[in-house]
């Protein structure tokens, strides 16, 4: 469930992204471009360093990559259009928090136990023993967010899949 939210939480910023720009957004005074073109691109700059910071621990889970690029392009977008000033901060502190909580709630999720990030990387789990069924979802394009649950080896059954057959001691 918290993956299928996530996934809503990008499409819901990205919408309200379009949304303010055709309601708020006006074309550039040429007065103005330089001072929008370094706000854009300091939006764009610190996007890449909050993502790049949350992908910092490279364990192979997962990297949030659109966690950090759709925010930082809707970011972008709206200091470059948004001609009010005080709705450009109001926009850019949302933004900048949306970008944070997004990437630090991916983490969250691959590295817990019911959502994966990286299928090549429960391959990993399988070679400790454990079995491990990765399938995608709908937002998985988006998201990069798969589900993964445990197989659960029979009791019954000596030579279950993720179980090592005993040892045989012939004197």
């Amino acid at each position: 469930m918290a993956g299928h939210l996530h996934a809503a939480a990008i499409l819901v910023l990205v919408a309200a992204t379009v949304a303010l720009l055709a309601w708020k957004g006006r074309a550039i005074p040429p007065d103005q471009r330089q001072a929008r073109y370094r706000a854009a691109l300091v939006a764009l700059v610190t996007a890449c360093v909050l993502g790049l910071i949350g992908s910092l621990h490279l364990c192979g889970a997962g990297t949030p990559k659109a966690q950090w690029v759709l925010p930082g392009i809707c970011w972008a977008l709206l200091m470059l259009f948004i001609p009010q000033r005080r709705l450009r901060r109001w926009l850019s502190a949302v933004s900048m928090v949306a970008l944070v909580a997004l990437v630090f709630h991916y983490l969250d999720l691959v590295h817990g136990r019911d959502y994966s990030g990286n299928p090549d990387w429960e391959d990993r789990v399988r070679a400790r023993g454990r079995q491990i069924d990765v399938f995608p979802y709908w937002h998985t394009w988006l998201t990069g967010i798969y589900g993964k649950a445990e197989i659960e080896a029979a009791q019954d059954e000596p030579h279950a899949p993720g179980r090592q057959p005993p040892e045989r001691f012939e004197p």
